[in-house]
């Protein structure tokens, strides 16, 4: 879609409009020219055919979601699936490339497949994918993500209350030296949970030195590790650690294991999520849990309201949060 986009001069998202059969009028007969011809060139036809016969619904949702491999995002997936089909749909699921620009790509293939609407589970930059969608009226539900202005319909877990709850325990339990370790730097979630967390010490006056941050390239056991083998070599290093999913905690573990080090005697570790084998890690991991099934859901049940024109008393859900106190948090040392 995107060939088919520069060939004819246009932005993605008009092509998106175009191949949607409830929006062709709305380009302008030269506009859909240019369109029709590049798509034709780029061997396009066929599919715009089918586009311009299709007036009726299509009974399928499209899933967009970061990776069907990371833990979060299978339950989400087997609820939506679960309250589609009772209601009749079918869905295309879809798990998005790494590198931003795959979000965009992904949402103009379902467009191309006529899908009645998306649900989008990512922190990623989703701002292109909602124009596009906007463009194409075809309803959009984004999860995990504040993207695309006030208006654009969301489903949400607090991650600000969550960070604080973690700050609060830590510092009532007696750290005053607390590091923090996120996620990728082109993730939202990233950026929301270790500004809340820098945010919420500073509130308590209890500012950390910015050797005590540190951002993963991914949110991987060894992404972990290698941050938490940097902190314990500090001249001055924390006595606890917060990261900002239960990957990255888990190997804040291996780390340990492998400086000779406890959890909880020498350093404290929270994750973030609570992925089902928290509660089996050594020590059980002390988390913030993510009520997945209600956000699956409340996101199914939002897109279906929206797809049949009923609007919601405001655009966005947010679902509070829970501290999920284990065995990886304990006092520091005297």
């Amino acid at each position: 879609m995107k060939d088919v986009a520069l060939t004819a001069g246009v932005h993605p998202a008009t092509v998106s409009r175009f191949m949607n059969a409830r929006n062709t009028a709305y380009v302008g007969a030269e506009t859909a020219e240019r369109i029709t011809k590049a798509a034709e060139e780029l061997g396009y036809k066929r599919n715009l055919q089918a586009a311009g016969l299709r007036g009726r619904r299509s009974h399928t949702i499209g899933i967009l979601v970061t990776s069907i491999s990371y833990p979060v995002f299978p339950p989400l997936i087997e609820v939506i699936q679960t309250v589609a089909k009772a209601a009749g749909y079918v869905c295309y699921i879809q798990s998005l490339s790494e590198d931003q620009g795959g979000v965009l790509e992904a949402v103009d293939n379902l467009l191309a497949h006529q899908v009645d609407g998306i649900i989008l589970a990512s922190s990623y930059d989703c701002t292109e994918a909602v124009a596009a969608c906007a463009a194409a009226c075809v309803p959009l539900v984004l999860i995990f993500n504040r993207d695309g202005g006030d208006d654009v319909l969301r489903v949400l877990g607090d991650d600000v209350e969550g960070t604080l709850a973690i700050v609060q325990h830590l510092v009532g339990l007696g750290h005053r030296r607390v590091a923090h370790i996120s996620g990728p730097v082109g993730l939202g979630s990233s950026r929301v949970r270790k500004d809340s967390f820098a945010q919420a010490l500073v509130g308590l006056g209890l500012a950390q030195p910015p050797e005590y941050f540190h951002s993963a390239l991914s949110h991987t056991r060894e992404e972990g590790r290698a941050a938490m083998a940097e902190l314990i070599a500090l001249p001055t290093p924390p006595t606890a650690v917060a990261t900002a999913s239960d990957f990255l905690a888990l190997g804040c573990y291996d780390a340990l294991r492998e400086a000779g080090l406890s959890c909880p005697d020498d350093y404290s570790v929270v994750g973030f999520e609570d992925i089902a084998m928290c509660d089996l890690m050594t020590p059980p991991l002390t988390t913030v849990h993510t009520d997945l099934t209600a956000i699956g859901q409340k996101s199914a049940e939002v897109l279906l309201d929206a797809m049949s024109g009923r609007t919601q008393a405001t655009p966005a859900s947010v679902f509070l949060p829970a501290l999920v106190l284990r065995g990886s948090t304990a006092p520091p040392r005297a």
